[in-house]
């Protein structure tokens, strides 16, 4: 089942299948592009069971790094907390579905290609849970707005 529940841009709802999520950052193609903020809001039964297997062999990694080569980073700082604890640690929540896992959900149930995307996705900045939404903030590149609408 799809985890989104909605997508705002600058305030505005905003269809997902319009939000593309790429493998890379922009770099030079967004000095063309206009910066929005975006608030794209999901459900967390959702995202807890669809990326929990990804999740669990990521944490796997991820712990094995550490105890190799060291380093902190927000989940380690969390103690790599099971997928049913990630939304109690915001910090950790934000780099796991903003960066490190962000094709899991963020790529797999916005922009299929279908029809030509509106904002692309850069970085997310902030992470929120209320109830049983996650409120993930962050910017994104669009080709501005036109003057009719």
């Amino acid at each position: 089942m799809n985890p989104i529940e909605a997508l705002y841009v600058d305030g505005e709802a905003v269809a997902a299948t319009a939000f593309v999520v790429p493998d890379m950052h922009l770099s030079s193609a967004r000095s063309s592009m206009t910066r929005h903020d975006f608030v794209l809001v999901l459900r967390v039964a959702e995202v807890v069971a669809h990326l929990g297997p990804a999740y669990a062999i990521f944490v796997e990694e991820m712990r094995d790094d550490h105890e190799r080569f060291g380093g902190a980073d927000e989940l380690s700082e969390a103690g790599f907390p099971p997928i049913q604890r990630l939304v109690e640690h915001p910090a950790a929540l934000a780099s796991v579905l903003g960066e490190y896992l962000k094709g899991e959900v963020l790529q797999r149930f916005t922009w299929d290609g279908s029809e030509p995307g509106l904002y692309w996705y850069h970085q997310t900045t902030s992470c929120r849970v209320e109830d049983d939404l996650i409120f993930l903030t962050g910017f994104c590149y669009g080709k501005g707005r036109s003057e009719s609408g």
